[in-house]
């Protein structure tokens, strides 16, 4: 009986923070949230790039940004070159001489929030806006983003945005799906009023409230705590036609997940009132159904699969029989897809769903056992660099 009961409890575990959680917030939202207040904006943007080694990337992200529609007068473009070797400073020079609206900090390397921090230090904004080099914003983007802060409540704004996959790599498929859901996800904690990240991609901070945090805390995810755990209010703002690079090699994708893991732990722990529900329950109770109970998934998944295994041996019940079976024909379907990946094995999603869940849930794993021996990650290679260096 016990061991029935305790398969049931790791079954929940592994589905509550993909199902059980966004159906009860689906559920709160429909009953109780209100649309945010929106307006055309008139205050001075800021947008800030950090960079490491971007040099296939930059022209064309620096392109994209003065293309935008916002006001030319309001917009100021800040570069934060985080000890690149490459070309980057070069052609970041070459765009300022045409354009003063462009400015380049050329800095040590120390990482990407201590990049972001010069940069927020430099900026001259009313609003604050972080990208990655390796996004791509649609003609109105920024201004869809800053008509949200016509509502004088709203600290920080989270842009969604899209991933364009590979065409050769199942498991960027697979992540655009995944990040499909993330978005759709903080949406709904955003109009509970219980939303807490950031976005590498695209958020924007209302000057002051971004604070200044440890090198080895993800920005992201650190800035939207700090404002979280003050009270802020948090918008995440859909359909504003942001877009960005995702690299299709999966063994890249999944070091660049488990390091996530491992800084988006570290800003957890820093800002540890985040976890405590009697400080403010609402948003302990999404860090915990968002973050902590989801990166354990592979914990759950393999207490899962251990007591199937007690059932299947111990005990003569044709149900738990079958399930086993199912579960071994799942994990035999990933190991083809990995094995096959990048051939067209994988492509077929029979072998490529199972694969990438696998990848990100290993990724997850892996992430939280360095944490618990204490692994420290201060310094961040973007994926479009890490692409590029991997060719």
């Amino acid at each position: 009986m016990w061991l029935s009961v305790l398969f049931w409890i790791f079954v929940a575990l592994t589905l509550y923070p993909f199902f059980i959680y966004p159906g009860m917030l689906w559920l709160y939202t429909r009953l109780f949230a209100k649309p945010p207040v929106r307006a055309a904006s008139s205050l001075r943007v800021s947008v800030i790039v950090p960079c490491w080694n971007e040099a296939g990337f930059i022209e064309g992200r620096i392109a994209n940004l003065t293309q935008q529609d916002y006001p030319g007068e309001l917009l100021e473009i800040v570069v934060c070159s985080d000890g690149s070797t490459d070309d980057t400073n070069e052609i970041v020079h070459r765009h300022m001489q045409a354009d003063p609206r462009i400015k380049l900090l050329d800095l040590q390397r120390g990482g990407q929030t201590a990049a972001l921090d010069a940069g927020f230090e430099a900026a001259t904004g009313d609003v604050m806006v972080i990208t990655d080099a390796g996004t791509v914003f649609a003609p109105d983007t920024i201004s869809k983003l800053m008509s949200y802060f016509a509502d004088d409540s709203v600290d920080c704004v989270v842009g969604a945005w899209t991933v364009v996959p590979s065409a050769d790599a199942p498991y960027s498929r697979g992540e655009r799906a995944y990040r499909n859901f993330e978005d759709k996800l903080r949406s709904l904690e955003a109009m509970a009023g219980i939303a807490f990240h950031g976005q590498g991609a695209c958020t924007g901070f209302r000057r002051g409230i971004y604070p200044k945090i440890p090198p080895s805390i993800a920005a992201d995810l650190g800035a939207g705590l700090s404002v979280a755990v003050r009270g802020g209010h948090i918008v995440e703002a859909l359909n504003l036609g942001v877009s960005d690079f995702m690299d299709g090699d999966t063994h890249n994708q999944l070091r660049s997940r488990r390091r996530r893991v491992v800084r988006g732990m570290a800003a957890i722990r820093h800002f540890g009132q985040a976890m405590n529900p009697f400080h403010r329950p609402g948003l302990a109770f999404a860090v915990w159904s968002h973050k902590i109970l989801r990166w354990l998934t592979g914990v759950w998944m393999i207490g899962a699969f251990a007591t199937n295994l007690a059932l299947y041996i111990t005990q003569d019940i044709p149900f738990y029989d079958v399930l086993f079976y199912l579960q071994c024909a799942f994990y035999l379907a990933a190991l083809i897809g990995f094995i096959g990946d990048g051939t067209r094995v994988s492509k077929i999603p029979l072998f490529g769903i199972p694969m990438s869940i696998c990848v990100v849930v290993f990724a997850f794993t892996r992430g939280m056992i360095e944490v618990v021996m204490g692994t420290r990650e201060n310094l961040w290679t973007p994926a479009s660099a890490e692409a590029t260096a991997s060719e």
